[in-house]
């Protein structure tokens, strides 16, 4: 855990202060350091943004945003702390898969929280000032 980026450690410090966001965020961190580490590859916040990506489009390909909106507000939440702290090339060039992981919410009839639909409009945020930093 010493080797995890700093939004890492954040999350998981507000958890540990009975942060209830952070405490599921924390047990999502958990799942996806395993995932990082057993596919041999440094727990860095590339890797941490790859699988979070990953898995908001294996959730929304799924069509399970009902039946798993913690979950998917939990990954929402470690994807919004990560977006910073990446190259705004890397954020660019995944931009797409962002967009279509994150569309599901944004459907007439959705029921998403309104905590994910924030947290979605911030990353989306976050996606477009990186990409406008990569075609200035």
């Amino acid at each position: 855990m010493d080797a995890d980026p700093p939004f890492v450690k954040e999350i998981h410090a507000r958890a540990a202060r009975g942060d209830a966001a952070c405490q599921s965020a924390s047990r999502c961190l958990q799942a996806t350091r395993s995932v990082i580490c057993s596919s041999k590859c440094a727990p860095t916040a590339a890797a941490y943004f790859a699988a979070v990506v990953s898995a908001l489009q294996q959730l929304a390909h799924k069509g399970a945003l009902e039946n798993q909106e913690e979950s998917f507000s939990s990954l929402l939440l470690i994807l919004r702390r990560a977006l910073p702290q990446l190259p705004s090339n890397l954020v660019a060039g995944r931009l797409n898969d962002i967009v279509t992981a994150l569309t599901p919410l944004f459907r007439t009839g959705s029921t998403s929280s309104e905590t994910s639909t924030r947290l979605a409009l911030q990353c989306l945020s976050c996606c477009a000032e990186a990409a406008y930093s990569v075609d200035a």
